[in-house]
């Protein structure tokens, strides 16, 4: 039976080899850590899921000019979300570095967030973007009113309260200028000078040497585990649409500076099989050719850099040549088969006028299992 708690309560005898017990024991320790760290780090995740959502939802329902657009888009709480967006600001107290990681973590969270942000700023947002006035001031405040000391409003219960009744803490003077106004209406103007530094991060880490070894296991091609885009380089494809999608003149100016709009379009090309990708690459090439000339910026950006019409040209082109025989031999294989394909369905051969049932326009119509087998071999 179970003896180690009766050797727990009075001890071992003598002679008795306590080092597979404690081997034991150190194993069993070290496994209670990994799964308390794991169990930590699913926490902080799921934490930072919710919050997202919730300030996404916040940010989809709210206006320009509402106290909560303002201060997200504004110092200190949006330096705070980008940090965490670019891996700056997720740094533990053991100064280790930061992995980055191809599946959702806190860092995809808040990259959720500056997305929904820059397009809450350009005008996609749930809720119409209006100030309720002219000079953004909300007329619903109340003010208190400081006059000189009068005898005659002294008695009077409704008067405004006088300097000198405010009490001996308060000075009879006021030497310090009025603090500067805050911001009538959420603006991209903090994003704007926070940009370089997020867009510097984020070129980092879509080159980072950690995606060299993402791949899919269960898919191979030509015999090698085929490569992992990822969720985290998805986000940060997403985050750069909405930058574009922005429209605005100074963070064009940016983008153009930085080579991130260049690696997107190199993994638009790579990842051939990701539609996702495909459709936030497409998304933001057209609406930026749709802008005319008001972008003709970022449009020689991807014309001349990123060699769009070239690459678009390139993709129609015949594949390389075969360079193995093993390679060659499954090229002939495909080539003898889409032969065969094509003489059961009579692809390119004249018309044939035999009176045989089943004939299209005058063509005869091959078998039906015939066909299968051609393009079962086909694409074997």
């Amino acid at each position: 039976g179970q003896t180690e708690p009766f050797l727990i309560q009075y001890g071992f005898p003598v002679g008795y080899d306590t080092s597979r017990w404690e081997n034991r024991m150190t194993n069993k320790s070290d496994e209670n850590d990994a799964s308390r760290e794991e169990e930590e780090q699913e926490a902080i995740l799921s934490c930072s899921q919710h919050a997202s959502e919730i300030l996404i939802n916040i940010i989809q329902n709210s206006s320009l000019d509402s106290a909560v657009m303002i201060s997200l888009s504004t110092d200190p709480a949006l330096d705070r979300i980008l940090k965490i967006a670019s891996l700056q600001g997720m740094q533990p107290e053991t100064n280790e570095t930061p992995v980055f990681v191809p599946y959702e973590s806190t860092m995809t969270c808040a990259m959720t967030v500056v997305e929904s942000l820059a397009l809450q700023l350009g005008g996609y947002g749930s809720v119409e973007n209006t100030v309720a006035g002219n000079d953004g001031s909300d007329k619903s405040e109340s003010t208190l009113q400081i006059l000189p000391m009068s005898p005659e409003s002294s008695s009077e219960p409704d008067a405004p309260i006088h300097l000198t009744e405010l009490g001996p803490h308060t000075p009879p003077t006021v030497s310090s200028p009025p603090p500067p106004p805050a911001p009538s209406i959420a603006t991209p103007n903090t994003l704007v000078h926070h940009l370089p530094t997020l867009l510097a991060e984020l070129s980092s880490l879509l080159s980072h040497p950690a995606t060299k070894a993402w791949t899919i296991p269960a898919q191979f091609t030509h015999n090698e585990p085929r490569p992992l885009l990822g969720t985290s380089r998805l986000r940060i494809l997403r985050l750069l649409e909405s930058l574009v999608l922005l429209g605005n003149p100074n963070v064009d100016a940016v983008l153009i500076k930085s080579d991130c709009l260049e690696q997107c379009m190199n993994l638009f090309w790579e990842f051939e099989w990701c539609s996702m990708l495909h459709q936030s690459a497409a998304n933001l090439v057209v609406h930026l050719f749709e802008s005319k000339d008001d972008r003709a910026g970022l449009q020689k950006y991807f014309l001349v850099r990123c060699r769009l019409l070239e690459r678009l040209m390139e993709a129609f082109e015949v594949p390389p040549k075969v360079s193995n025989d093993s390679t060659r031999s499954s090229l002939n294989t495909d080539i003898d088969a889409s032969n065969k394909l094509k003489e059961l369905l009579g692809v390119g051969e004249p018309p044939k006028d035999d009176g045989n049932e089943g004939m299209g326009d005058g063509g005869a119509c091959p078998s039906y299992g015939g066909a299968v087998l051609a393009m079962k071999s086909l694409y074997r």
